[in-house]
């Protein structure tokens, strides 16, 4: 049976999964080192996202279609976890950023000022919380004032108020 494109259906869905489904997951297993939970929801994912893009693709080349996206899934996947681990780093670059913004001239001060992570996310946890919100999303998450202000449904200039004041009441907090 010599299919120009894939149709669709639930016969072409079950002998796609049949086909690919078990060479495909111990390939995301062997390259990913996760889970085989993890893998199959993944291997769903990627079925699903097919199912609803239903991509015109010719029928002998679905399965590498198909173990493509699963791919791309996988190498997303990953990307998104090493952004997760290296939050320690955002976070300490964060701190040295608002740090960085206060004139620190005497010794003696600079013994006052918190000089970890930990010091700067306990002070924005005194904030307001929508200054604290955006705190957080501007310094640790590394967000643009306009990434935030279209995520927060604000304006740009609020989002830069609400940083100033961060800015302002931690110089008052820890006076230069």
């Amino acid at each position: 049976m010599n299919k120009f494109l894939f149709s669709y259906s639930d016969e072409d869905i079950r002998n796609l999964v049949l086909r690919c489904y078990a060479r495909t997951k111990a390939y995301v297993m062997r390259i990913s080192s996760i889970s085989d939970a993890e893998a199959d929801d993944l291997l769903q994912e990627s079925l699903l996202k097919l199912l609803d893009k239903k991509p015109m693709v010719p029928y002998s080349k679905i399965d590498g279609y198909f173990f493509r996206m699963v791919k791309n899934a996988c190498i997303n996947r990953q990307t998104r976890q090493v952004r997760i681990l290296s939050l320690d780093a955002i976070e300490t670059e964060a701190a040295l950023n608002l740090i960085s913004e206060v004139d620190f001239n005497d010794a003696e001060i600079k013994k006052e000022k918190p000089s970890d992570i930990h010091h700067i996310l306990k002070f924005a946890e005194e904030l307001a919380p929508r200054t604290c919100e955006i705190f957080k999303l501007s310094r640790i998450e590394g967000k643009t004032h306009e990434e935030i202000a279209k995520e927060l449904g604000i304006s740009v200039r609020s989002v830069e108020k609400h940083l100033q004041k961060s800015v302002s009441e931690y110089r008052n907090k820890f006076p230069a």
